[in-house]
């Protein structure tokens, strides 16, 4: 083995040819380094992007909600006159007992008024259409809570106590 190799060195050709292996190796195996090195760093990245593409979806979304809302929004000066509103265009506001204010919470730019509105003697009709137009109303006015109960004067007859907000931008 020994003579092989030193009858396989003396010869320059296979000196050079030998080194030249070495460095193709050299340079195969870093190479393979850098290339997986970029494949990771490939993942990493369309995991960002994926996570990108995600924030901006929810962006794009909230601000749709926002400028809807700026839309919806009127010139309506509080969730008191937005109930009045409601009920005078239904004609149920002799039914209306009464609204409370609860409370007004500001955010940044935005506000939400609260209030509790009582609602006595009303048939599934008039409930139906109370919910309809509160749906429907070009205001951004959002229903918290519903408590439906049987009144006490008649069987048929139902009171209501309806949690309102009504969000605007100051």
């Amino acid at each position: 083995m020994n003579r092989f190799l030193r009858e396989f060195f003396t010869h320059k050709f296979n000196v050079v040819l030998t080194i030249i292996l070495i460095f193709l190796l050299i340079t195969l195996f870093y190479f393979s380094k850098v290339i997986s090195y970029k494949k990771y760093r490939l993942q990493k990245l369309k995991k960002q992007y994926q996570e990108f593409v995600i924030l901006s979806e929810k962006y794009s979304s909230l601000e749709r909600k926002f400028l809807n809302l700026k839309k919806k929004q009127s010139k309506v000066k509080g969730v008191m006159e937005a109930v009045d509103k409601v009920f005078s265009t239904l004609g149920l506001k002799n039914k209306l007992l009464s609204v409370k204010f609860i409370a007004k919470k500001d955010l940044f730019d935005i506000s939400e008024e609260t209030a509790e509105v009582y609602i006595a003697n009303v048939n599934m009709n008039e409930m139906i259409n109370i919910f309809y137009k509160f749906k429907n109303i070009p205001l951004p006015i959002v229903l918290k809570k519903v408590s439906i109960l049987p009144s006490f004067e008649e069987k048929n007859l139902f009171d209501l106590n309806i949690t309102v907000s009504l969000i605007y931008i100051k």
